[in-house]
Order: structure tokens, then C-alpha cells, then sequence
């Protein structure tokens, strides 16, 4: 799925609204309407408490998972 399909779907959602640029009218200016940043709000919230309960699971080990992530990351 391209960007341009993406927010063309957010569009027709009413979640952001597109405008062309006054300079350059090959551009296009985001904005996210009221009902887009409801939505936000309600999905950061969920996402969160997702990541939380999966986490979770790791208890104890949690510090050494993220060690072992981090020397990943730097080979």
C-alpha cells in the first residue's frame, strides 16, 4: 500500500484533512482533524496496555532481554 493510498483512506475516514501548498502545488499539507486525534489518543492507550501485558511476560528476565537486544543492535 503506497502513502498516498494511506492518506487518501485517512481522508474518506475524516481522520486528516489534505491541502495543497500555496508555493508549490505539487505538495500537500497533513493536518489531523479532531476525530483523528480522538482515535489517537484511544489507540496509544491501547497500545500501551498491549505492550505492557506482553512484556510482562519476562518478569524477572526483562533486563537481560533488553541487554541482549541492545548488543544486537550494535553488531
Amino acid at each position: 500500500m503506497t502513502t498516498s493510498t494511506v492518506l487518501r483512506t485517512l481522508q474518506k475516514k475524516g481522520l486528516i484533512q489534505r491541502k495543497e501548498d500555496l508555493a508549490d502545488t505539487r505538495a500537500k499539507k497533513i493536518d489531523i482533524t479532531e476525530q483523528g486525534k480522538e482515535i489517537i489518543k484511544k489507540a496509544v492507550v491501547t497500545v500501551e496496555t498491549v505492550d505492557k501485558e506482553f512484556f510482562a511476560l519476562l518478569g524477572d528476565t526483562a533486563d537481560k532481554f533488553n541487554e541482549t537486544l541492545v548488543a544486537l543492535i550494535k553488531q
